[in-house]
């Protein structure tokens, strides 16, 4: 996932590419990549469940958690995969996902967030054409800083003109495979969760449309708090200098007054700046040089798929919830203005 606030960047549309009009959950391939956090993708995958949904498959990737990856799956009625990267930073864990998926769309999520119900089917009805499409991302708690985070729009990307994202946030967005492959996939000289997804958005833009599809959302938790909000944001400014570098626009971040005004905003607003700022100017660019990714997975990314999931001797994590964890995540996303 990534933040930018404005691209000065339009890329040249080198093609018309169209993908299909139609989608069926049987079409669809989920991929998500988890590092240290074996309950968030116990109860994503619960969330998935409760969405009505049968996706072809959920590939969840584990790119160097501390301890492997295992996930309860007795009651998902469709596949599970569980595979293993050890190339670090979500960019190389996503191409490994893809790299083993079957479907014809790529359900791009993120570990720390749940899906709403439906997802899948309300992806189906924005259809129109484009080559992949930005769903909507929630705040899934009621906190203070949740609700900042929630009235920012942190996760919505931008819009290049009305009804149409600059960007991809990957904390939800579906992808047509076949767009996917023609722009390489994932640049994995990002290193962390950060610009990753811009950067994929970006060059599919350049291929053909991108649209919204803001009635599929999930929900994400921003309950690390403070510690979390300061990585974040470091993080993020350090993902927009590598995306400004790579196409050679100025993405300095710059003060910007909070969409809700109250003191707490404000304050909270000034010190998102501050560590964007920070994270901006101290980041060092990756030399590492746009390559097949796709194409060459096997040597990027050590891929090994483990051949069984195995539910927990106490019955896994924490029981997911839908009353409790949904109750957030069900109302619609404002595209951003």
């Amino acid at each position: 996932m990534s933040f930018a606030t404005r691209i000065p960047y339009l890329p040249k549309t080198t093609g018309t590419l169209s993908a299909p009009f139609l989608l069926r959950s049987s079409d669809v391939s989920v991929v998500v990549p988890v590092r240290d956090n074996r309950s968030g993708a116990q109860r994503l995958l619960g969330s998935l469940v409760l969405t009505g949904a049968s996706p072809r498959e959920v590939i969840f990737v584990d790119n160097l958690s501390g301890v492997p990856l295992r996930l309860n799956a007795e009651q998902a009625p469709f596949p599970v995969r569980v595979a293993t990267c050890d190339t670090p930073g979500p960019a190389s864990a996503r191409n490994a996902g893809a790299a083993l998926a079957s479907g014809d769309w790529l359900l791009f999520l993120d570990s720390d967030c749940i899906a709403r119900p439906r997802l899948i089917e309300q992806y189906a009805r924005h259809l129109d054409g484009s080559l992949a499409y930005a769903g909507g991302v929630t705040a899934l708690g009621s906190d203070p800083l949740s609700a900042y985070y929630q009235s920012q729009e942190i996760l919505v990307p931008r819009h290049v003109e009305p009804g149409r994202p600059h960007y991809l946030v990957t904390a939800n967005a579906l992808v047509w495979r076949e767009a996917f492959e023609r722009v390489d996939g994932f640049d994995e000289g990002y290193p962390s969760a950060a610009g990753e997804d811009v950067d994929l958005g970006l060059r599919l833009g350049a291929l053909g449309r991108l649209a919204y599809a803001d009635s599929a959302i999930v929900a994400h938790d921003f309950g690390d708090g403070w510690s979390g909000f300061a990585r974040r944001f470091v993080r993020y400014g350090a993902g927009n200098r590598r995306v400004g570098d790579r196409f050679g626009v100025d993405m300095t971040p710059r003060p910007f007054a909070p969409n809700r005004r109250s003191v707490f905003n404000w304050v909270v607003a000034a010190a998102q700046y501050a560590l964007l700022w920070w994270g901006y100017h101290s980041a060092e660019f990756s030399t590492l040089s746009r390559s097949r990714m796709l194409r060459a997975t096997s040597m990027s990314c050590r891929v090994a798929e483990r051949a069984a999931i195995r539910p927990s001797p106490n019955g896994g994590a924490k029981p997911f919830d839908s009353r409790r964890d949904l109750s957030s995540a069900n109302h619609s996303v404002a595209r951003p203005k």
